[in-house]
């Protein structure tokens, strides 16, 4: 029969009868799994046999996808933990000429982060953590063309997809999430790029960036008149850096390298990646000190308003229903200690 599951996607029961059918969907009754595990003593007919039979006494355990194709969903970003960002000026002596991420007039007019991928990935959309936003009001809308392009060193010459998005709907000192409307299968290395050509005169963009000082680690990169360069060949320090970007990405064969946080054995976070559920659990090895002193906060390092519940002295459950998809830190104290977990949230 069908499978009845909780909501951290963990099979409980399995349908045994009733008289429902797709016509009317109700009538339905589902049997315990605490049941079928080993209620009867034959082991002909009980599932502990079959499924534990060096009695290990395992209560529960997380199932595996049995197929690649599966859509598994993440954000990814080149942003490590604690990384500080700015809006970094362009600077000629003592002129300020606008932003190596943005609006300028030294001529930079198309702006990548590239994303190193093994294999592939389907691309829903972008976060965006944008720094300035000002626009001319005589104008009704003021656009960014973002696109996709595959490439190795540099974005390739024709775009896999291009869409517009209107800067007067970005706030700015936040991530904005910009969603695809139709998702981008990508292979291998790709960028994301945007375009600034559309905006007016009096209109201002900056987006956020790595402030990478004797650190020539680099996946940003600037278009102007003669062809892509990277930033660490523009400024005279050769440092690095990188966008404040998140990809919300399906269908993940995972990223040569993507930042990963262990949090031991002092608290599990789940489901991670939150997806297709808004509630996080977090359960702690010992009890919570101050459930009121638990925060969030986006990868700009800012503090979220998540409301959560206390399910037991050492059980919390936080809700995202509110918030854009993208990376999150959770900090709990515990044990007299604190611990940080980090969230992928797709809704």
């Amino acid at each position: 029969g069908g499978p009845l599951f909780d909501q951290n996607k963990q099979l409980i029961g399995t349908l045994t009868g009733g008289s429902a059918t797709c016509a009317l969907p109700t009538n339905d009754y589902f049997e315990k799994f605490a049941l079928s595990w080993a209620y009867r003593n034959e082991t002909s007919k009980q599932l502990k046999a079959w499924l534990d039979p060096t009695n290990s006494n395992v209560e529960k355990i997380n199932g595996m996808y049995q197929v690649p194709d599966v859509e598994v969903c993440k954000p990814v970003t080149n942003f490590t933990n604690n990384e500080t960002h700015s809006a970094i000026q362009i600077i000629n002596g003592t002129t300020k000429r606008g932003y190596y991420s943005g609006t300028n007039v030294v001529g930079y007019t198309d702006f990548a982060e590239q994303f190193k991928f093994s294999k592939s990935c389907v691309v829903q959309g972008i976060s965006l953590g944008i720094a300035r936003v000002k626009t001319n009001p005589s104008f009704a809308q003021s656009f960014i063309n973002v696109q996709v392009f595959e490439g190795t060193d540099k974005p390739n010459a024709t775009a896999l997809y291009s869409q517009k998005f209107d800067i007067k709907k970005l706030s700015a000192d936040g991530m904005n999430y910009l969603p695809f409307q139709t998702p981008v299968k990508t292979t291998g290395n790709f960028f994301i790029t945007y375009n600034i050509q559309e905006l007016h005169s009096g209109d201002t963009l900056a987006v956020y960036m790595a402030n990478r000082i004797g650190d020539t680690t680099n996946s940003f990169f600037l278009k102007n008149n003669t062809g892509w360069v990277s930033y660490n060949s523009q400024n005279t320090a050769g440092n690095g850096s990188a966008l404040l970007t998140e990809l919300i990405a399906c269908s993940i064969d995972l990223p040569t390298k993507i930042d990963t946080f262990d949090n031991g054995l002092e608290a599990t976070f789940f489901p991670n990646p939150l997806n297709g559920s808004t509630y996080l659990t977090i359960r702690t090895k010992n009890k919570i000190d101050f459930p009121t002193n638990t925060v969030v906060y986006d990868l700009l390092g800012k503090e979220q308003n998540i409301s959560f519940t206390l399910n037991a002295p050492n059980e919390l459950m936080l809700n995202f229903s509110h918030e854009m998809p993208g990376i999150y830190f959770v900090h709990v104290e515990a044990g007299g200690k604190s611990i940080v977990g980090k969230i992928a949230y797709i809704p």
